[in-house]
């Protein structure tokens, strides 16, 4: 991403642009975090995640605004940005007044569907980008906590078995290796890939089209097969035990089938994105 902009100034003013709302933004109303609710947290404590409710905005706001300073910290030479993504950061993760616990609550007590957390690997490119401006100490914290909140992922493991062609399975593909690729565990990555091969028995037929809804559920297999990739796993191209199917055959069917009709393809341009990747690798 970050070498498709620095060959385009327009692209980079407007990035710089969107860095100058975020900081406008964060000085009228502060920096994105959970632990100043509206009412009491059913957990007692006001710095745990809830899923489905107002946490979630808190969240994703986060991960566009570092995701923004970060890109343009790199792309634009603005050392200053990178250095306001790293306190958002420490405001959402590692401040002990408003960081979030490294853990997972759910309003019944029982996992869901992990929605809120599906653009966390995006978050973590974005670290990965300027990680070289953080101190020792800064990265250390970092890996500390999302080391902590990966060990509570894997205890709900169970919860999101293979057979589960939905969301729920998917975010959780997305979420757990997105962590493991971050820290290094790629043994983790490639125990989760072999769930997600699981996923795509169910998920692709013969002909390599796909019997799931198109859109989140299959941006979920795309980003799963990223992450995998990056750990040596090919999860592309992996052919289904009953008729040889694939993911990039099934995003190709899709693509050309909307071309056929004149109609836009019912995907993500991420999904697209990375399929047109992993063609160009191989």
């Amino acid at each position: 991403m970050t070498q498709d902009l620095h060959g385009n100034a327009d692209q980079v003013a407007e990035l710089v642009h969107r860095s100058g709302e975020v900081l406008a933004r964060c000085n009228r109303e502060g920096f994105p975090h959970i632990a100043h609710k509206t009412t009491p947290s059913q957990t007692g404590s006001d710095q745990d995640f809830i899923h489905g409710g107002p946490d979630g905005t808190q969240l994703h706001t986060m991960i566009n605004n570092v995701t923004t300073l970060a890109t343009a910290s790199v792309v634009a030479n603005r050392p200053d940005l990178g250095a306001v993504a790293q306190e958002h950061l420490l405001v959402f993760f590692l401040d002990p007044q408003t960081g979030m616990n490294p853990r997972l609550t759910f309003p019944d007590g029982k996992p869901t569907d992990l929605v809120e957390f599906y653009d966390l690997p995006r978050l973590l490119d974005s670290i990965a980008l300027i990680q070289d401006e953080l101190s020792g100490d800064f990265r250390s914290a970092l890996k500390g906590w999302f080391s902590a909140f990966l060990d509570r992922v894997d205890d709900i493991k169970s919860h999101y078995h293979p057979s589960a062609t939905g969301l729920a399975g998917g975010a959780y593909d997305v979420l757990r290796m997105g962590l493991a690729t971050w820290l290094g565990r790629s043994e983790i990555v490639k125990d989760q890939a072999a769930e997600v091969q699981g996923r795509l028995e169910q998920a692709i037929k013969a002909d390599g089209r796909t019997l799931l809804p198109v859109g989140l559920q299959m941006d979920a297999l795309a980003v799963s097969a990223e992450l995998a990739s990056r750990a040596g796993v090919d999860l592309w191209g992996h052919k289904t035990r009953t008729g040889g199917g694939s993911l990039i055959n099934a995003v190709q069917a899709l693509v050309t089938d909307a071309n056929n009709k004149g109609q836009a393809p019912q995907l993500y341009d991420r999904t697209i994105k990375l399929a047109q990747r992993h063609a160009a690798r191989n």
